[in-house]
């Protein structure tokens, strides 16, 4: 069993490291892309200053997703599975699900070490709180009349805004839930919405089965 887990770190841990080589090597784009909104504020910043807080986060992820999409790695094949995060990829090892998330920098919880993830977007658990995720751990997955099987592997891609500005921007691996006996309850807390969210608390997390204990986590930037 300890085999399998370590295979699966791995194979997070791999395409951790290939967003994150794209999403840094084309940094600037990035933040170019993100920013492009400021060129028409005039015509939207009074209605959104004028939305409730937790409307204007997701009003604010939802447009970064519009032009996130375009730095992830061209050889990945999209997925259009209704049941699932922001993106979905397949490539040759895996189905990565990566979810686009915004918070505010007052918003300690949020972007300081812990990211709300709701159950579309994790295979992992929790039993105390009774939150099981929807996504399956491994595809099962049929082609030309053949069964593949392969790991769902997800990330949430943290942006931090104060307003028009960006702070910072965070690459998360959240684990696989076949992991769950080796990070337990520990790392989740109390989601958004009772019963059907999480927040993982990656700030102190690693690839425990990996040689030298990699962060689960990257920077993109940081101000």
């Amino acid at each position: 069993m300890t085999d399998k887990l370590k295979n699966i770190e791995e194979i997070e841990l791999k395409n951790l490291e290939e967003i994150s080589w794209n999403l840094s090597n084309e940094k600037g784009k990035l933040l170019q892309l993100l920013k492009t909104k400021d060129e028409i504020s005039n015509d939207w910043i009074d209605k959104f200053q004028g939305l409730a807080e937790t409307t204007q986060t997701g009003e604010m992820a939802r447009g970064a997703e519009r032009v996130v999409s375009i730095l992830f790695p061209n050889t990945w094949r999209p997925n259009s599975t209704p049941i699932g995060s922001d993106f979905m990829f397949e490539t040759v090892d895996a189905m990565v699900h990566v979810d686009i998330k915004t918070a505010k920098p007052e918003n300690r919880s949020d972007h300081q070490g812990k990211v709300n993830v709701g159950q579309n977007q994790f295979s992992y658990y929790s039993s105390d709180r009774e939150v099981i995720g929807n996504l399956p751990t491994f595809y099962s997955i049929t082609r030309d009349h053949e069964e593949i099987s392969k790991v769902c592997i997800t990330y949430a891609l943290l942006i931090v805004y104060d307003w028009q500005e960006i702070v910072k921007v965070f690459l998360i691996c959240i684990p696989n839930g076949e992991l769950y006996e080796i990070y337990g309850e520990i790392i989740v807390g109390g989601g958004k919405s009772i019963g059907k969210s999480l927040r993982y608390k990656f700030k102190d997390q690693k690839f425990e089965l990996l040689p030298n204990k990699p962060p689960r986590y990257k920077t993109i930037y940081s101000e």
